[in-house]
């Protein structure tokens, strides 16, 4: 094999040196790890970039639904109570012994005509609070506990017969009762079917009383210890024979006088007439306190109630003319117009008929009420010492 011989120094100074030997150039890019290296090394991090972008972004999906659906589980629905759990906590289970606003034989209190306690405040807005029907033995009590004015403040209700009873508060700014509007509650109790809630509007509060038939009623309010109640008690058909729904009391001949009384006797009651009329306690000094009064207009007589406590204290009505005035001693408290006080009420803007008004006064101990009627009219004035009530009625 001939041997290479090196380049002479004339063969390098003039550049002609053998290129047999030169470089192979693409010997340089057949190195399949050389090009792989150098070309795809960007593509890789990008893809390894978005790989992981859609890992996270599964990741915050899949803990986002599983967190959400434990939200769900745990939750607790708001339950509104069904009308059978209504009826259990508003329908008193316990059947009370009989303790009657009146006895069941005073046609006053216990009969089918519709009736009204008249608003103390025009200006206050009150609260039904709670709603409860407590069985007795001879009649069905709906007790309305309300809250707003002063103690001796109500709203105006009214009661009106037609096959069932409507009752109506007047002047109702929110009702905290559990009882819905249109909402029936089964009451199956004596003559009472049911009670219904059946409009709120415009601070009209409304219920219907639905009866098997007509029975006699009473519509009343009161305040025992601290609560300010309305009631409207339904009788039982049990009663029937001894609950007139007529007012059927005799009337005297006007200006008949009446038994003198005996000196120092109490009297409680008096019969109709136009002539003076007392109530003589045993109370002496001033310890009487009126707490508040209601009245309602009948198609037999106009009622006045004034509700006392601490005993009954000394009356006196006479009759002039058309003027009739009730003085009431012994006080020392009147909590209509309050001490050294006075007010009057329009009647016969409320509907009372022959009973235009009442102008009412309080001085040392003594309260005038006094009575505009349109003409001379009987009247009677009674006190119920185990009610704490003194009444006058004026005939139609």
């Amino acid at each position: 094999m001939p041997s290479k011989s090196a380049p002479t120094l004339r063969a390098r100074r003039t550049g002609r040196v053998p290129r047999e030997n030169s470089l192979d150039r693409t010997r340089l890019v057949s190195d399949p790890d050389v090009t792989i290296d150098a070309k795809q090394s960007p593509m890789k991090s990008v893809v390894w970039f978005l790989v992981v972008i859609v890992l996270a972004l599964v990741t915050y999906l899949g803990l986002k639904t599983y967190l959400t659906d434990n939200t769900d589980e745990t939750l607790e629905p708001t339950l509104t109570p069904t009308s059978a759990e209504v009826e259990q906590n508003m329908v008193s289970s316990n059947v009370l012994a009989d303790d009657p606003i009146e006895p069941f034989t005073n046609s006053t209190y216990w009969n089918q005509n519709s009736k009204q306690i008249q608003s103390t405040s025009t200006e206050d807005a009150f609260v039904i609070e709670n709603v409860m029907v407590q069985p007795h033995e001879s009649y069905i009590s709906f007790i309305y506990e309300l809250s707003g004015g002063s103690v001796s403040d109500f709203p105006q209700v009214t009661a009106e017969m037609l096959d069932d009873i409507i009752l109506t508060f007047e002047n109702i700014s929110l009702n905290s009762s559990s009882i819905e509007v249109e909402e029936t509650v089964s009451i199956n109790l004596g003559s009472v079917t049911s009670l219904t809630r059946t409009e709120y509007s415009e601070q009209i509060d409304m219920y219907l009383i639905d009866l098997i038939e007509k029975k006699s009623f009473a519509l009343y309010s009161k305040v025992e210890d601290d609560r300010k109640l309305v009631i409207l008690d339904v009788l039982s058909p049990a009663n029937d024979d001894v609950a007139p729904t007529t007012q059927s009391t005799p009337t005297p001949t006007s200006g008949v006088s009446a038994t003198p009384l005996p000196a120092g006797a109490e009297n409680y009651n008096n019969e109709y007439s136009q002539n003076e009329q007392k109530i003589v306690s045993s109370v002496s000094g001033k310890t009487v306190k009126i707490t508040k009064y209601n009245y309602f207009d009948s198609s037999d007589m106009f009622t006045y109630n004034l509700v006392l406590s601490d005993g009954i204290p000394n009356a006196v009505a006479s009759l002039v003319d058309n003027t009739l005035t009730l003085e009431v001693s012994n006080l020392v408290l009147d909590g209509v117009v309050g001490n050294g006080g006075s007010g009057s009420t329009d009647l016969s803007a409320t509907g009372v008929v022959h009973v235009q008004k009442v102008e009412i006064s309080n001085s040392d101990g003594v309260s005038k009420y006094v009575f505009t009627l349109d003409g001379a009219r009987d009247f009677r004035l009674n006190a119920d010492e185990e009610n704490n009530l003194m009444t006058l009625e004026i005939k139609r």
